[in-house]
């Protein structure tokens, strides 16, 4: 339940899905949930489920744009649409929607 929000997954690759979390953040949320788990055992538990490590791929700023507020509103109407589809929302969906608009 933890992750419910945070995973996301490569659409080209079914099984390969990450967390926006890091291990320290979800050893946080277990130990107030009542089950202490230590990083490295999150970090183990994580890779037993499928998750696998991602490093961010930007490179450069994109500049400024107006209408970045409707790019995060649309952005989090679809991947809500989609993870309640049961479909993996990928990490560069903002890419995708700021050439939609």
């Amino acid at each position: 339940m933890i992750l419910h929000n945070h995973t996301a997954g490569d659409p080209m690759r079914l099984g390969v899905k990450w967390t926006n979390l890091s291990r320290r953040k979800i050893s946080r949320k277990l130990k107030e949930l009542g089950t202490p788990a230590s990083k490295y055992i999150v970090s183990r538990l994580l890779y037993e489920s499928g998750y696998r490590r991602r490093k961010p791929q930007k490179k450069r700023t994109m500049g400024e744009n107006v209408d970045r507020n409707t790019q995060f509103e649309k952005i989090a109407h679809l991947r809500k649409e989609y993870l309640d589809a049961g479909k993996p929302v990928s990490p560069n969906a903002r890419t995708m929607v700021v050439r939609a608009l």
